[in-house]
């Protein structure tokens, strides 16, 4: 019992060792005021004993841990979140898998986008930024080109949320996924964009592109085979956004097997171009691959036909009917011609 008096005894004088400034304080402000001044209202009364000036101190600890306790709620929800900046455009580069092509920021649609940008004053929804290594200023784009290319013909700042240590991999995975949520990449520049992947070796094979997406490998091979096209075949266009996916194997095929005969239909399209639409070109440009040849029928003597001829660029077809038969003499004159006509391209 000695002890706990002894302990209560120890507490009491430190707390009255505590209060003494303040009271001698209060004191010598009551004698600088005179004695005619009025007295000030009179301070809030502070606990007579030891153990009432303990429990006071211990009630505003439970307060500030109250305080505390809701602050880290408050907090918690804010976990993992990342704050955004406002940049300047012009310190952001395109990355390494840059896709859009030139005419992305071209026309009606891209004006009323910006005219979206504007009326906001700037982009309401964040870009994505890859801190350069070294560089405190410099950073490169992961996703939003037209956000940022929007604000810097507008000369607004951009607003962008900043990541550091970012790999290559993660940089286009990321915009390969922020893209795969929007309608605006075309074709082309979708096959651009697995095209680069390929080229950096972060892929071994479009196969393996296709899986680690989730994608048909059929798909991502004709996206591949968009953005391998000759350039004079991509600008006989309107516009290389204006070329469908659908179209990528028989404009391929046309290349591969007449290269020389669809530079020719290229330029001409090139040529009436603002006066053919993207599909038209395109029937132009795979005529020999669509098949439409030259078709000609001979009629016999009752009026029926016995043959039809069909010619096209790079191949001939000679076709009976079942009531003519080819003689030996017929076939050697057939060939004859051909060999004739042969020898006759073969002259300069």
């Amino acid at each position: 019992m000695s002890k706990m008096k002894d302990r209560i005894a120890q507490a009491t004088a430190a707390v009255e060792k505590i209060q003494t400034p303040a009271a001698s304080v209060a004191a010598a402000a009551a004698s600088d005021a005179g004695p005619g001044a009025t007295s000030a209202a009179p301070a809030p009364q502070q606990p007579r004993t030891a153990p009432g000036t303990l429990l006071a101190m211990m009630g505003v600890q439970k307060d500030t841990e109250r305080e505390l306790a809701s602050l880290r709620k408050q907090l918690e929800k804010w976990v993992g979140a990342q704050p955004t900046l406002s940049l300047d455009p012009l310190q952001i580069g395109p990355g390494p898998f840059h896709n859009r092509d030139a005419e992305t920021f071209e026309g009606s649609e891209w004006e009323e986008f910006k005219a979206t940008i504007e009326k906001t004053r700037g982009n309401v929804q964040p870009i994505l930024v890859r801190a350069r290594d070294g560089q405190n200023d410099g950073y490169d784009m992961v996703f939003g080109r037209r956000r940022t290319r929007a604000c810097a013909e507008l000369g607004l700042k951009v607003l962008a949320v900043v990541v550091t240590g970012m790999s290559d991999m993660a940089l286009w995975e990321a915009m390969e996924y922020e893209n795969a949520g929007r309608a605006n990449p075309s074709p082309y520049e979708q096959g651009r964009s697995y095209k680069l992947a390929l080229d950096a070796g972060l892929f071994s094979s479009p196969t393996a592109l296709a899986h680690r997406i989730g994608k048909d490998k059929g798909l991502v091979r004709r996206y591949l085979l968009l953005a391998t096209l000759p350039a004079e075949v991509l600008e006989a266009f309107p516009t290389k956004r204006s070329i469908q996916k659908s179209w990528a194997e028989k404009l391929a095929d046309a290349v591969q097997k007449d290269p020389d005969g669809i530079r020719q239909r290229a330029q001409a399209a090139r040529e009436e171009r603002g006066r053919l639409s993207a599909r038209e070109v395109f029937e132009a440009l795979t005529e020999t691959a669509n098949e439409r040849p030259q078709r000609i029928e001979i009629e016999g003597h009752n009026g029926r036909p016995i043959a039809t001829i069909e010619c096209a660029d790079r191949w001939l077809s000679v076709k009976t009917s079942k009531a003519m038969k080819l003689s030996p003499r017929l076939i050697e004159a057939i060939q004859g011609l051909l060999e004739k006509e042969r020898d006759r391209l073969k002259k300069p």
